[in-house]
């Protein structure tokens, strides 16, 4: 009996061992890398403290709640419209996008619940090298050349935009079809189209097009990525950028990892302690110490990719502001870049962690109340065959005496993967189903996702249905409404 019980012990450890690879092996090839990356690529091949980026001093327009100027590229030329708005609540707003974009950037408006209410600035000061602006208990200095921004809390220096020179802004342009063989409209146009950076020369192959694993994402308009530095100055751990399966503290990344990734992504096995992309993307930080707690706001709804390091001479910030240099201050270096849309970022001015989580709230919203039969357990899995399946299930709870309050029908659920509608066959009698889960106090849910199936007549209201139509452009379905100029929100 004793050598058969060893037997079963040796058989157990032995399947133990021999699935564990299964159970946690990811296909990492499924998931894209920086270095399969090309924007992501180019943003970290940027040289520190190279800056090209300067203010035009004479540019600036002052207004009771902002500063409106001009950034100029000295490599190419291009302008960017910069504004400093101070919010209230103790929060500022930095954005640049082009001055003269040959076509609009995506703008993620809709994550906001409304334009932000501004507060009151003043100019502190203002000559040829910088501008000093003050804003409640803060004050803001706008360096010339190279461009950057420091933000002050009660004299203390709390964050610096652009302190390491790795500000890079992609213009649009259209693409150039070779040196034109005759003199006119053509070469003149040639002429006006800025020349190619250095890091852009280097990774040209992946300007205007990329393949991923058999997928070509081509880029009418060429690259479009933003990027720039942030140093949280005074604090020695920064938090959130969810959603990763990583530490609490966000660890360093540069030189030994990928950047943290923000890109939502259906991913149901994944590694731990990893910076690769799971479902949600939150482009929000908070720095915090004994005497300060502040957020970074990085609104953009495209790709996304942070890097973060501990400057190897911690404590030495003299590029920031010389007077602290030698002093033990901590900090942490930021680097975000994305694939599209402006530069436009909110700071959090805490001053506690308090006071940046009700900020936050400010601009993107409170978190909803949950219904209370959200609080029990959730049953779901990734589909039920049929009505039969759900009963049997629902039944098995009861059997064994185990509370549940949700089920949950994945995709299965519709005929041929249209949302709104019930698989005829399989779940013919929806009404009943989910009337025999209420009379017990339960709730079903139906998985809806923000896509819809390409058939015209599935869509749920006449109204839309006059409306709509879809429009391919390249392997992206979107949806426009009837002249084709605007987005319908639904």
């Amino acid at each position: 009996m004793a050598t058969l019980k060893r037997h079963f012990q040796l058989l157990y450890i032995l399947i133990l061992f021999s699935t564990h690879p299964f159970v946690n092996s990811v296909d990492r090839s499924t998931f894209k890398t920086c270095e399969q990356s090309g924007f992501c690529k180019r943003h970290r091949a940027t040289e520190p403290r190279q800056s090209p980026y300067y203010l035009e001093m004479s540019s600036f327009k002052i207004y009771p709640t902002r500063l409106e100027g001009v950034i100029i590229n000295s490599q190419n030329g291009v302008m960017l419209k910069l504004d400093l708005i101070a919010l209230k609540n103790n929060m500022l707003q930095l954005k640049a996008t082009e001055l003269n974009p040959i076509r609009p950037r995506y703008e993620a408006r809709e994550a906001l619940v409304g334009d932000p209410e501004e507060s009151s600035l003043e100019v502190i000061l203002q000559d040829s090298e910088k501008i000093i602006v003050g804003f409640g208990p803060n004050k803001a200095v706008l360096n010339g050349s190279p461009f950057r921004v420091d933000i002050y809390s009660a004299d203390q220096l709390l964050m610096s935009a652009n302190a390491r020179g790795l500000m890079k802004f992609e213009h649009y342009r259209p693409k150039s079809k070779g040196k034109p063989t005759e003199e006119g409209e053509e070469a003149n146009e040639m002429q006006q189209q800025p020349p190619l950076s250095q890091d852009e020369e280097q990774f040209k192959d992946t300007l205007w097009e990329e393949t991923f694993k058999g997928h070509t994402d081509t880029k009418p308009n060429g690259p479009a990525s933003v990027g720039m530095d942030f140093s949280f100055v005074g604090f020695e751990h920064v938090y959130g950028i969810p959603e990763h399966a990583d530490k609490f503290s966000l660890r360093t990344t540069k030189g030994a990892t990928d950047p943290y990734r923000l890109f939502n992504l259906d991913v149901f096995e994944y590694d731990l302690n990893n910076p690769m992309a799971l479902y949600a993307s939150i482009p929000f930080m908070i720095a915090h110490s004994a005497t300060n707690t502040l957020g970074m706001f990085w609104l953009n709804a495209a790709e996304t990719w942070i890097d973060i390091e501990a400057p190897s001479n911690q404590g030495v910030v003299s590029s920031i502001v010389e007077f602290v240099k030698g002093s033990s201050l901590p900090q942490r270096d930021t680097h975000w870049f994305s694939e599209s849309g402006p530069i436009n970022v909110f700071f959090l001015l805490g001053p506690g962690p308090k006071d940046v989580m009700y900020q936050y709230s400010k601009l993107t919203g409170t978190t909803p109340l949950p219904p209370l039969f959200s609080l029990g357990y959730h049953q779901s899995r990734w589909n039920y065959r049929d009505q039969d399946d759900v009963r049997t299930v629902d039944a098995a709870f009861d059997e064994n005496d185990i509370p549940y309050d949700v089920l949950w029908l994945d995709l299965d659920h519709t005929h041929d993967r249209k949302y709104f509608t019930w698989e005829p066959f399989k779940f013919s009698d929806p009404i009943g189903m989910i009337n025999n889960l209420t009379a017990k106090g339960r709730k079903m849910v139906t998985l809806v996702d923000p896509h819809i199936k390409k058939i015209i007549a599935i869509i749920s209201t006449k109204k839309l249905q006059r409306k709509v139509s879809m429009l391919k452009i390249g392997t992206i379905m979107t949806m426009m409404d009837g002249a084709g100029q605007v987005p319908l929100d639904i």
